[in-house]
């Protein structure tokens, strides 16, 4: 007993001294953040009386031919730094002004931190952690209505981007939708009209996008009809992919009418599957797979047949589904190998898809169309910069 007594004596008398430890810490870093805060303070105020000087051309009281000017007084102004909030003196000068250039030089250290806190937003850093990196880093706190009043800046740069010009070298143009939860009057489900290209030198970048209600023809065709605009003719079009919507086929036929169209194999293949039973699935796509490994139009016709005749009788409704548009299918086949497999699905955009959702998954929905359209500028923009530093594709041959 007297053993199990000395040792929570001794227990409790090592945690009274860590704790004055952590007290004396805690009181000696706060007493050098107060000195580091006279210090800054000091120094921002001697060298805004320098710089008044050497305005003046004369030193306070000073008698002298070069003098320019006289003191006028000074009045206080506060300024945020990362050791907390100071107070400063600012010197006037009688009957004019001056280049105040330290807080000139503040300010823009200001405007950078606010850029860098939007970028972070769209990075997928989250508004709670916005806050908490803003203090950490900065001395600065923030709330949810500064970070999002910051996000708004990059609105010019998002008018931007949709108003860039298109060169008209784009080979390969990729289109899909992703839908999106917006709030206005109650939450509405609206659609991001995406456009992906592969230029003929093999640059790839993401070309432009749109936030529509539906992916109806009307939103569809005025879609591609601002990207003609902004210089996309199609003179170096050669094929069109798309997912199976009924809209976007018809807005492609009327806007560009003489370009290929390939529909996305992996939306074909989830709409045969959706009609098989369920035992039959996993065999059933190995039977797709077969047609869409073919090196030749003429072979996969061939493996069609095949599975025609393997599946008809008890999963007709799936062959059914595979022959309508199976033409539009089978497009890339007439386009270099070396192709096949960036053109005949839409998994470029799929992925850039993913990265939407991923960002946006903590909001669950987009507070407005603004901030929709500034979470898929800060994607495109990311996803164009990292394809701008990768290896080019390979050439697209003519």
């Amino acid at each position: 007993m007297a053993k199990v007594a000395r040792q929570q004596t001794a227990e409790k008398e090592a945690g009274r001294s860590l704790e004055l430890i952590a007290n004396l810490a805690r009181l000696f870093w706060d007493d050098v953040a107060e000195r580091i805060t006279a210090l800054v303070k000091s120094l921002i105020e001697e060298f805004l009386e320098a710089r008044r000087t050497e305005v003046l051309g004369a030193s306070a009281y000073e008698r002298s031919p070069s003098r320019n000017g006289h003191r006028g007084g000074s009045y206080a102004r506060r300024l945020k730094t990362r050791w907390g909030e100071v107070v400063i003196r600012v010197p006037r000068v009688a009957g004019g002004s001056y280049e105040l250039e330290i807080i000139d030089r503040w300010g823009r250290r200001q405007v950078e931190l606010d850029e860098a806190i939007g970028r972070l937003f769209l990075a997928g850093v989250s508004t709670r952690r916005l806050e908490s990196l803003a203090e950490e880093l900065f001395g600065i706190g923030l709330s949810r209505s500064q970070v999002s009043e910051i996000t708004k800046r990059l609105d010019a740069e998002v008018a931007s981007f949709r108003g860039r010009k298109i060169p008209d070298t784009v080979r390969y143009l990729l289109l899909d939708g992703i839908s999106a939860k917006v709030m206005e009057v109650g939450v509405r489900g609206k659609v991001f009209l995406v456009a992906y290209g592969i230029h003929g030198d093999g640059r790839r970048e993401i070309l432009g996008f749109v936030l529509a209600e539906g992916e109806s023809a009307a939103a569809w065709r005025a879609f591609l009809e601002d990207l003609k605009a902004r210089g996309l003719k199609g003179k170096a079009l050669k094929l069109i992919t798309i997912d199976g919507s009924k809209g976007l086929r018809k807005a492609v036929a009327e806007v560009f009418p003489l370009v290929r169209v390939q529909r996305c194999l992996v939306h074909k293949i989830r709409n045969v599957l959706a009609t098989c039973k369920r035992r039959n699935k996993a065999a059933v796509a190995r039977g797709l797979r077969a047609i869409w490994a073919a090196a030749t139009r003429r072979e996969a016709l061939a493996a069609v047949k095949a599975f025609e005749a393997e599946w008809w009788v008890e999963e007709e409704r799936a062959c059914r589904t595979l022959r309508r548009d199976l033409h539009e299918c089978l497009s890339y086949l007439d386009f270099p190998e070396e192709d096949h497999k960036k053109i005949r699905t839409t998994n470029a955009l799929e992925r850039a898809f993913r990265e939407v959702r991923r960002r946006t998954r903590p909001m669950g929905v987009y507070v407005n169309a603004a901030s929709a359209d500034r979470i898929m500028f800060g994607v495109t923009e990311e996803m164009n910069e990292r394809w701008r530093g990768a290896p080019q594709l390979a050439k697209s041959a003519s």
